[in-house]
């Protein structure tokens, strides 16, 4: 069976990588280079899995390099013991020579052997040199993020506690306040005693005694008031001057008024009574205006800045009366 195109592809391909191996390693080195992707860019699953490749190859080169530095040893020993012999024989011919000749020399050959470890003494102390800065370059990378851990765990436990003092002084707070509501006085009594203050003290009491008396009237008017007429009682209560000295939310907490009624009052003027006949009112000035509106009766300004804003807050073009009116 014949092979496919993409198999004749393939193996085209190899034939370019064994021609041209060094030039095809070169173009593959600057793609890797082009296309990489930092490991903060990746997901966990990916930079995962780009570490478990790198310790694989990283495995396959130390014994690439143990292997080849094997077979090197194996090889010098090897050429070392062909010297030896050689020098055996070289010793023993001289010796034969020697005694042949009746010389004295008792000399025998001696086998010379030169192993090199300092570069495999240096290969391993520079192996040795650089996990042991691998490791304190983790390790002092642990140890910072371990510190901002710590720094943030440290601010938290501050901003709980706080939390819990806060909890803590209102809760002893409502503790002190009783079930049953107090008197003016009883209520005068009780913020004395908890500003230290004695009973002949005339000039302080009667100021926080006549503040508990209007609150106490403000109280028992909103329980007796309805709810369709409570707005005169925020009307009268709060404005600018509570405003000014932000003293609304004690308000509401002392009266029981609302505070966001108390907050959106903006005028003391209330209308006592009731309304008669608004639509009707509302019906005929709606007619009043449309017929001054009228082309014949007024002309519209077109400019921008003519444009007023009603109390709704849209935009409306002023309108001009014309003399029409006047020769009716």
């Amino acid at each position: 069976m014949g092979k496919s195109r993409a198999e004749i592809q393939k193996a085209y391909r190899e034939i370019l990588k064994e021609k041209n191996k060094e030039d095809y390693l070169k173009r593959e080195r600057e793609q890797k280079r082009r296309n990489y992707v930092s490991s903060h860019q990746l997901s966990e699953r990916d930079r995962e899995e780009r570490n478990r490749k790198n310790r694989a190859n990283l495995r396959e080169f130390y014994a690439r390099k143990r292997a080849e530095r094997a077979h090197q040893d194996s090889s010098q020993t090897s050429v070392y013991e062909s010297r030896g012999i050689e020098e055996d024989t070289g010793s023993e011919t001289s010796d034969e020579r020697h005694t042949r000749n009746g010389g004295n020399e008792t000399d025998r050959g001696r086998l010379l052997v030169r192993l090199d470890f300092n570069e495999i003494n240096r290969g391993r102390q520079k192996a040795a040199l650089k996990r042991w800065k691998r490791d304190r370059s983790a390790a002092v990378s642990r140890v910072r993020i371990l510190e901002q851990e710590r720094d943030k765990l440290k601010t938290k436990l501050k901003s709980t506690q706080r939390a819990l003092q806060r909890v803590r002084k209102s809760t002893e707070s409502t503790k002190h306040v009783p079930s049953v509501e107090l008197t003016p006085s009883k209520q005068t009594e009780r913020d004395m005693e908890a500003a230290n203050l004695t009973a002949e003290q005339e000039k302080l009491r009667r100021p926080i005694l006549l503040s508990n008396v209007l609150v106490s009237e403000i109280r028992a008017s909103k329980k007796n008031t309805p709810r369709d007429k409570k707005a005169a009682i925020y009307n009268i209560v709060a404005r600018r001057i509570a405003k000014k000295y932000r003293t609304i939310k004690y308000l509401s907490m002392k009266t029981g008024l609302g505070r966001n009624q108390l907050g959106r009052v903006n005028s003391k003027v209330h209308q006592i009574g009731i309304k008669k006949r608004l639509s009707k009112l509302e019906k005929n000035r709606e007619q009043v205006i449309n017929f001054m509106k009228r082309e014949d009766n007024s002309r519209t300004q077109p400019g921008k800045s003519d444009a007023k804003k009603t109390a709704t807050g849209c935009k409306q073009q002023v309108h001009i009366l014309t003399d029409y009116l006047f020769c009716i």
